[in-house]
Formats: C-alpha cells, structure tokens, sequence
C-alpha cells in the first residue's frame, strides 16, 4: 500500500515541495468531504484503494487546514471516526496526516489521552510535522481546550474558515469507534 501510496501522490501532481494547483487541492476535498459524508452513514473506509486515495488527499495543506475546519462542523464526531481508521489503515509513511487531523479532534473534546497517542503515531511518522509539533507544545504548556479551539479559528484562513462538509446534522453517529478492517 505505501508503494500505492507514492505512486497516487507523484501521480497527482503533488510534490515534497510544493502545493498541489486549485483544481487537485479541490478534487482532494471532495474526496475527503464525501468519506466523511459516509462516516455520517457510518461507513468507514474499507477498501485500500479508499485509504490510499484518502492518504495521499491529506498530504495537501490545503486539504489539511479544511479538514480542521470539521472540528467546528455537525461532522465532527464522524471525521474523527475517519481520522482514527486513517491513522490505524494507512501505510506506514503515510499516517501523520490523519493521525495529526485526530489528536486536533481529541484535544478539540478535551481526550488528552487519545490527543497525545496520535501525535507520537505522528511524530514516528514524521517528526518535523509542523501542525503536529505545535500541537504537541500546545498540549504540554496546558492551554485549555476553550482557548485552542479559538486559536484554531482566527489562524485558520478566512477562506476556508466557514467551509462545511455536506452532511446533515440529524445523521450524525454517535461517537462510535469503530473496529480495524479485515484482511
């Protein structure tokens, strides 16, 4: 799967360097927005061909910021179930991005515990991940959940700030946890 992996994101026009154009950080949110949108349903991603696509999607930062953006959102409880199967599924290399998207959820509801376990997953993937190395100082110099959550939305670019995954709140889920895949 890592191997899939690498070959979507050089495919993609993606590079360690630079940001996908407009028109691939979209396609990759809309990737994303209709996996969450199952989530809701609660169907999680169960294919590898869904993961790889949903892994490298999360390599964007533009993808990345509006995917923090759901913790706000009617979905959170349903991204958070996706970014916990993302960061359990992905191939190894692959799961910083998604394990960082869940400790942002975790801390968002206060689970320090949760918040914590994902970013060592994040920091053995990636040890230079900014968003998760900020998180981790955020974390330990105890700034409580209230003040985060603000921060997160006046650093958040105004564009994307009210940006919302089309799901309706009356199908939220639970807060389920939902088991590994088979196979």
């Amino acid at each position: 799967m890592a191997q899939r992996c690498q070959r979507t994101f050089s495919q993609g026009a993606h590079s360690q360097r630079t940001e996908p154009d407009a028109e691939t950080v979209e396609a990759a949110r809309a990737v994303v927005n209709d996996a969450i949108i199952a989530a809701v349903d609660g169907q999680l991603p169960a294919h590898d061909d869904d993961i790889v696509q949903l892994a490298v999607a999360l390599t964007s930062y533009g993808v990345r910021d509006w995917c923090i953006n759901h913790v706000f959102a009617d979905s959170a409880s349903a991204a958070e179930n996706l970014w916990l199967v993302l960061t359990r599924e992905s191939p190894p290399g692959w799961r910083a991005d998604p394990a960082v998207l869940l400790a942002v959820h975790a801390f968002a509801r206060g689970d320090g515990v949760l918040a914590n376990t994902a970013l060592d997953i994040a920091d053995d993937e990636q040890p230079e991940h900014t968003l998760g190395g900020l998180l981790r100082l955020t974390i330990d110099s105890g700034m409580p959940t209230t003040r985060f959550l603000q921060a997160l939305r006046d650093i958040l670019p105004a564009t994307q700030r009210d940006t919302r995954p089309a799901v309706p709140a009356t199908q939220q889920p639970a807060g389920q946890i939902y088991p590994p895949r088979s196979g």
